[in-house]
């Protein structure tokens, strides 16, 4: 397929769907096929189409663009688009028992509360401000964190103050330190990029411990079944002779 002619369509119908950066997002993808930056794309004149079309058509659907390319790109600094996204499969799971999806939901709550904290301390260490870092962080991550991302950056936009701005993060407990940090920098001017990068590492730390103590809940539970099997032949085996041979004894 001719490269020039299908770039112009693609972007067309990106911006049909409502991406409003459709001709950047349309070379990006078509680089992406091509294995090349987006400023080499001058140097080819054919993609591969059903392969490219297929990108578009997932970018149409309004997926990420980091997600379908695998990286997000913010100044010097590309950032590599990992699992962390969790959410979806653990939508996939099917309707488990209620204890469970909970259990799951913390899971991907910190996970992406991790992940969000180490995007923005990777930002703001590139120079950003703390908008555009919960901009970049927005479109790479999803779920109830990159929501909160995004309302910070709408509201941002619209000229509220960085109390307001912050107050959806600053309300999630994983987050509740996050937002304070990014808060206090707008109001005091402080230098957030440390105080991000010393979260990330605490947070990190946090979710090692948990999990830790999840494996040794599990520890705990799987000995329960064993105690279960046990104990009916320990009762038949061992005390139910003994009280026999006693009451015939006693009888005799």
């Amino acid at each position: 397929m001719a490269l020039r002619p299908a770039l112009a369509r693609a972007a067309e119908r990106l911006a049909a769907a409502g991406v409003e950066s459709a001709r950047h997002d349309a070379e990006e993808l078509a680089a992406h096929i091509l294995g090349v930056r987006r400023t080499d794309l001058v140097r080819h004149d054919r993609i591969d189409g059903p392969a490219f079309e297929a990108l578009i058509d997932r970018r149409a659907a309004r997926q990420p663009l980091q997600h379908l390319t695998g990286v997000a790109h913010f100044r010097r600094v590309s950032l590599a688009v990992g699992p962390w996204s969790a959410t979806r499969r653990v939508r996939g799971f099917g309707r488990p028992a209620t204890w469970r999806m909970r259990g799951r939901r913390a899971t991907v709550r910190r996970a992406e509360a991790v992940a969000a904290t180490d995007l923005l301390s990777a930002c703001l260490t590139a120079g950003a401000t703390p908008i555009r870092a919960a901009e970049v962080a927005a479109a790479v991550l999803d779920g109830a964190v990159a929501a909160a991302l995004r309302a910070a950056v709408r509201a941002a936009a619209r000229g509220a103050g960085p109390e307001e701005c912050w107050a959806k993060l600053a309300a999630m407990p994983e987050l509740a330190t996050v937002g304070r940090i990014l808060a206090r920098a707008a109001v005091c001017g402080t230098k957030a990029a440390e105080a991000m990068a010393a979260e990330a590492a605490a947070m990190r730390l946090r979710n090692t411990a948990a999990g830790q103590a999840a494996v040794a809940r599990v520890g705990v539970w799987a000995v329960a079944p064993l105690a279960l099997c046990f104990l009916p032949a320990f009762l038949f085996l061992g005390v139910v002779p003994i009280a026999l041979g006693l009451a015939r004894l006693m009888a005799h």
